[in-house]
C-alpha cells in the first residue's frame, strides 16, 4: 500500500474485512472439523446398534430359577456356534453343592455352554459372539448369582488393586473400619492363595502392600502372571464376598496355576463354595474324559458326540 494513496481509515477497514474473511474462513473449517466428527460418532453409534442387534438377534434360554434352589437343569436346550458346532442337552440336571469337571475336545460347546448360564444370571451378559440358542431352551437355575471366571480376563486400567479387590469404585465412601477390615481378610486370602509364591507371613511380601493397595495403577493385571490375576480374580469375584455365588463357572482357570497354588485354590474353593454348583472346564490326561476320584471334583461333565452327560469319576 502507498502511503498518501489510500487513508488510515481505509487501510484500517481493509484490515478488518481481512480479519473478519480468515474468521469466516476459520469458522467454516471448524464447523466442518465438527461436522465430520459427528458423521464419525454417528457411524459408530450405528456400527454399535448394529452389533447390539445382531446380539439380541442371537436368541436366548428361557431361564428360569428352581424353587428348591438344589439343582441346575437343562431341559430341550440346543445351541450352535457357526457350522461345526451344534449341541443338544435333552435332559441334564446337576446338583448343588458339588464340583463338576467339565471336559471334552477342543470346540465341543463347553465354553458356550458357559456363556449360555451366564447369560442367564443378574448381570444378564451376551452370548458369546456367533454363539445362538433355540428360543424353547429351557435353563432352570438354582439362583440367578452366577460368577464366571472367563479365559480373557477383563485388565482394569487405572485403577486401585483395593477398589478392584472389593468391587467399589468409590474407596472414600468406605468408613475406616470396614477398610481395616478388608485389608485384613485381603492379606489372609493373598497368604492362603500362595499369591506371591513366597512363603512369607508379611502381606508385602506377599505381593500387596498397604501402600500397593491404595495406589493407583495404570495396568496393574499387567504386572502379574497369568497365576497371579486369576487369583486376583477369584478374590474379587468369589473370596471377598460374605457367601459364595449359587452357580461358580471356571473356564480353564487352573490351567494358569502351578501345582502348589492350584492345589490351595481348590482347597478354598471346596470349603468356601461347599453349597455351591462349582463347573470347572478341565482338560483331562485320561482318554475317556473323566478325571481321577477323591479329589478336588464330586462327577465329571463330558461333552462328545454333540451332547453332554455325566460319567462320574475315574
Amino acid at each position: 500500500l502507498e502511503v498518501g494513496h489510500i487513508t488510515n481509515v481505509d487501510v484500517f477497514l481493509y484490515i478488518r474485512v481481512i480479519e473478519d474473511s480468515i474468521n469466516l474462513l476459520l469458522t467454516r473449517s471448524r464447523l466442518q472439523a465438527e461436522l465430520a466428527s459427528m458423521e464419525t460418532h454417528m457411524k459408530r453409534v450405528n456400527e454399535l446398534q448394529e452389533s447390539l442387534s445382531k446380539v439380541h438377534a442371537r436368541g436366548r434360554a428361557q431361564c428360569q430359577l428352581d424353587p428348591s434352589g438344589k439343582e441346575l437343569r437343562f431341559s430341550g436346550v440346543e445351541y450352535w456356534r457357526g457350522a461345526d458346532l451344534r449341541v443338544k442337552l435333552s435332559e441334564l440336571a446337576l446338583p448343588t453343592g458339588r464340583v463338576y469337571a467339565v471336559t471334552g475336545a477342543n470346540g465341543c460347546g463347553k465354553s458356550t455352554a458357559f456363556g449360555i448360564l451366564a447369560s442367564c444370571g443378574r448381570a444378564q451378559v451376551a452370548l458369546p459372539p456367533g454363539a445362538e440358542v433355540d428360543p424353547a431352551s429351557i435353563v432352570v437355575l438354582p439362583s440367578d448369582d452366577i460368577v464366571e471366571i472367563t479365559q480373557q480376563l477383563y485388565c482394569p486400567l487405572y485403577t486401585k488393586p483395593m477398589s478392584w479387590l472389593l468391587q467399589v469404585p468409590d474407596l472414600d465412601a468406605l468408613p475406616a473400619e470396614a477398610k481395616s477390615v478388608h485389608e485384613k481378610k485381603i492379606s489372609q486370602l493373598l497368604r492362603d492363595l500362595q499369591f506371591s509364591g513366597k512363603n512369607q507371613s508379611s502381606s508385602s511380601e506377599w505381593g500387596l502392600s498397604d501402600l500397593d493397595l491404595y495406589s493407583e495403577r495404570d495396568d496393574w493385571y499387567g504386572e502379574m502372571s497369568g497365576g497371579q490375576r486369576v487369583k486376583a480374580e477369584l478374590i474379587a469375584k468369589v473370596f471377598m464376598r460374605d457367601a459364595c455365588p449359587a452357580v461358580v463357572l471356571l473356564d480353564e482357570t487352573f490351567a494358569a496355576l502351578d501345582p502348589k497354588s492350584k492345589k490351595a485354590v481348590q482347597q478354598k474353593l471346596k470349603t468356601f463354595c461347599a453349597e455351591s454348583l462349582v463347573l470347572v472346564i478341565y482338560h483331562s490326561d485320561v482318554s475317556s474324559g473323566c478325571v481321577p476320584a477323591g479329589g478336588f471334583f464330586d462327577d465329571t461333565l463330558h461333552f462328545e458326540n454333540s451332547t453332554a452327560k455325566l460319567i462320574g469319576t475315574c
